[in-house]
């Protein structure tokens, strides 16, 4: 809810702060909010009610920014495989990326594939998984890191 300065300073803050992450041999992990009712959305939803902001204008700021947090990362990096999660989110973010299109490389659980990006710039053949919010064992982003592919469910 604030203004474009404040948000490209948080970018450039969080982008550091994942990449000395990833420097040090951690997977940075970039959240808008630890779940749907933690502080975070409390005041989120207090701000953007002082804001006037409409929610939809606010939720493409926070995909965007997210994105162009991943994209600092991974040009910073030389990580190749990343995970997006949140539908809106996720594609806010995908076209901070310069990307038109995936191709499905495995499967992991329903409607969330590993897929290979396509694009004209630096992130052309990025691994990426688009989950939605709730979708996911708790384990997902770390299955996924290291390797992902399809689970198959174990019989009782």
């Amino acid at each position: 809810c604030g203004s474009e300065a404040d948000l490209t300073a948080e970018v450039a803050r969080l982008t550091a702060a994942a990449l000395r992450a990833a420097s040090d041999g951690a997977s940075p992990l970039i959240h808008s909010a630890a779940g749907h009712d933690g502080a975070q959305v409390g005041a989120f939803r207090s701000a953007l009610s002082t804001s006037g902001m409409a929610p939809e204008t606010a939720a493409r700021r926070i995909g965007e920014g997210l994105g162009r947090i991943l994209d600092g990362v991974l040009c910073g990096s030389g990580i190749r495989r990343a995970v997006i999660s949140g539908g809106d989110t996720s594609g806010h973010a995908m076209r901070q990326l310069g990307l038109s299109a995936l191709t499905a490389l495995a499967p992991t659980i329903p409607g969330a594939a590993l897929c290979r990006a396509h694009g004209d710039g630096l992130h052309d053949g990025l691994e990426i998984a688009l989950k939605g919010g709730q979708m996911g064992s708790t384990d997902y982003f770390g299955w996924i890191r290291d390797g992902g592919g399809p689970r198959h469910q174990e019989q009782p």
